[in-house]
């Protein structure tokens, strides 16, 4: 956080209040500890709208309940990464995927591009 006033160099529009529709900002965790999100959060909450949690983070993290808990509190949507959903598809496990982001309490999912696992076959001689 800067000591003092803000920089006024760049022409910036008026951000509307919470929850926003237009100008949204996430963050995108990779895999930090929830007392960092603390700390960002106690920074600049007012303007993150979304905190996504990359690349199956969430699945691992011990404290996402907690985390979440936190985010929300700061009136911050969160969203599991597309890559946690990419696996729990690759796995047919789709719908307990959507079962554990109900029950930790993400507000939204991401759907990304499905990346299938490549079948080469080799030939001999």
């Amino acid at each position: 956080m800067l000591a003092g006033p803000p920089p006024a160099f760049l022409k910036l529009p008026e951000r509307s209040a919470k929850p926003r529709c237009a100008g949204l900002t996430h963050v995108l965790d990779k895999g930090c500890t929830l007392l960092m999100a603390r700390e960002v959060l106690s920074s600049v909450a007012e303007i993150i709208d979304v905190w996504k949690f990359g690349w199956g983070t969430s699945y691992l993290d011990p404290a996402v309940r907690p985390k979440v808990a936190a985010l929300h509190a700061a009136h911050v949507k969160v969203c599991t990464g597309g890559t946690l959903l990419e696996v729990a598809w690759l796995q047919d496990r789709t719908n307990a995927f959507f079962e554990f982001a109900a029950d930790v309490g993400f507000d939204c999912v991401e759907v990304s591009t499905v990346r299938r696992p490549c079948r080469c076959t080799t030939s001999e001689g």
